[in-house]
Order: C-alpha cells, then sequence, then structure tokens
C-alpha cells in the first residue's frame, strides 16, 4: 500500500521524460487500463517511482500554523522557541521528501509536453491492475499548481497546461 503518481505526458515526450528524471527517480510505463483510457489520443501514462513507490514525492500534510503553536504554548514554550521550530518544520517537510525534484521535473516536462496530466493515489493493490474510478477532471494552470497541495487531488485527473 502506498502512493503512486503518474504523468501523462504526449508519447513523442516520453523518452525526454527519461532524460530528464532527477537522482533517485524512475519512470514505468502506466499499463493500467482504466488509467491509460483517460489521456487523449498522443499522450501516455508513466509511474514516477523512488524507492518503489511515489510516497517521497508526495509532501506531508503539514500541521497547520495554528494548530502547532498551540500545542506548544500548553507546554509552555516562549513565543521564540515557537516561532522558531514552527519555522524548522516547515523547512524540514520540504526537506526530507523529494518534492523539490518532483517540481523540478514537472518544470522541465512542461516546456515540451504542454498540456500535461498528473493522477496521483494510494494504492492497496498492484498498480496495474487495481480498479481506478476519476473522481473529477481538473483543469488548472500551471503557475498556479503547486506540490504542496497535490494531496488534495488524489484520484483527480489533473489537466495542467501554461497560460
Amino acid at each position: 500500500m502506498c502512493f503512486f503518481v503518474a504523468i501523462g505526458v504526449k508519447t513523442n515526450g516520453l523518452e525526454l521524460v527519461e532524460k530528464a528524471m532527477k537522482p533517485d527517480l524512475v519512470s514505468s510505463p502506466v499499463r493500467n487500463s482504466d488509467l491509460n483510457c483517460c489521456l487523449p489520443k498522443g499522450y501516455s501514462f508513466c509511474w514516477l517511482i523512488s524507492k518503489g513507490c511515489s510516497c517521497d514525492l508526495i509532501p506531508e500534510s503539514p500541521l497547520k500554523r495554528d494548530d502547532l503553536e498551540k500545542k506548544y504554548e500548553k507546554r509552555g514554550w516562549s513565543k521564540e522557541k515557537i516561532r522558531r521550530v514552527v519555522f524548522e518544520k516547515k523547512m524540514s517537510i520540504t526537506k526530507k521528501s523529494k518534492t523539490l525534484q518532483f517540481e523540478s521535473l514537472l518544470n522541465e516536462i512542461i516546456i515540451f509536453s504542454n498540456p500535461l496530466y498528473v493522477f496521483f493515489r494510494w494504492f492497496y493493490g498492484e498498480i496495474d491492475n487495481e480498479k481506478i474510478e476519476i473522481i473529477k477532471n481538473i483543469e488548472i494552470y500551471f503557475e498556479e499548481f503547486t506540490i504542496m497541495e497535490i494531496r488534495k487531488y488524489e484520484d483527480c485527473l489533473l489537466k495542467i497546461q501554461r497560460k
């Protein structure tokens, strides 16, 4: 059971995806027919994988700043210490994940495949055989898309394009 991210690009751009891959990331063709049928003609999906899945690519849901502050206030911490710890927590979430590599990869891919498609899901079984139902098709401008918000698009097909 893991998260997996699929990127849909122009079929003739799959080789370019492979060339754009960052350290510790690999791509693998998507063989799930439920997912592949969602793309327009001339596009193909590939999985983005790090250490066997995509979990490292998906940023953790950060606790809201107010929640963290309340938690530390109850412990009797000073306002300065709380401010510093909240800042460090925010930075550690980004550093611990491969989120920046994922974001950098999307920046490169959008150059040769505009639009690009992104699908993200928690799989319970075999990724090539598990039944997939797209909840929603969402169009979003690349300039407005942030990796930190990807969790709210689980089981949605994102069409991301430049303005």
